[in-house]
């Protein structure tokens, strides 16, 4: 067995730079490679539905989901995806191609498409959810493309015309429904959002109260950000 010392000096010297020389996407690819190997237990994964014109989405990223996540997610103990899809229809034919209808309407489609450009793009959690985040509510695309790519501070490593460009295409209308056949698969009787599944069974009272829900995990009870009471109520 190669000693611990060698490992370390290989990857100072050789793998190192290069990661360091690889894109935004691909360090942080290698940051949570490098955590779940070190992860005495497997993350809390948090996978959960909604609409990016859907108030009660919009509240439940702001009030429960991006504190939980923001206070969370260094510690490696959880894992959060998000699918825009929630209560939408897709229908692909050989005369039209994909099209989608969605419950508030062509707006939200398209902003659901836009949010199903970036997941795809950037792929990782720590760069997709604070973008989609920022997309969530927004009435008019072109605020969402401008507030949460082009101004977003720090600026996430995104082409704004090709994102509006894949929001407005075929590749767009193809991911999103991608997020409906995942919807279908796990969370069939999905009839309102947000829905919420925590490791893979539905959670009912993470609607309301997602950090008591992941607080009583052993993986989290002893972090500080669950040492306190407080939480925002849906």
């Amino acid at each position: 067995m190669m000693p611990r010392l060698s490992i370390q000096l290989i990857f100072a010297t050789w793998i190192l730079p290069f990661v360091l020389g690889q894109n935004l996407l691909e360090i942080y690819k290698a940051m949570m490679a490098d955590q779940a190997s070190r992860a005495k237990t497997p993350p809390i994964n948090i996978e959960f539905f909604g609409e990016s014109l859907c108030p009660d989405t919009t509240r439940y990223f702001r009030n429960h989901i991006m504190p939980v996540w923001t206070s969370l997610q260094a510690s490696s103990t959880i894992n959060i995806t998000y699918h825009p899809f929630g209560l939408a229809s897709c229908r692909r034919s050989a005369e039209t191609g994909i099209r989608c209808n969605c419950q508030h309407g062509p707006a939200e489609c398209q902003l659901n498409m836009l949010q199903a450009c970036v997941i795809s793009t950037l792929q990782v959690p720590q760069l997709y959810l604070p973008i989609v985040n920022c997309m969530q509510g927004k009435n008019k695309f072109s605020s969402a493309v401008d507030d949460c790519i082009v101004n977003f501070r720090p600026r996430p490593d995104l082409d704004e015309n090709f994102m509006a460009r894949c929001a407005q295409s075929q590749l767009g209308a193809k991911l999103m429904m991608q997020h409906g056949y995942r919807q279908k698969e796990v969370a069939s009787e999905l009839d309102w959002v947000p829905w919420i599944l925590i490791n893979g069974r539905r959670s009912q009272a993470a609607e309301n109260q997602l950090k008591t829900i992941v607080c009583q995990f052993s993986e989290t009870s002893k972090q500080e950000y669950c040492k306190t009471q407080e939480e925002l109520i849906f």
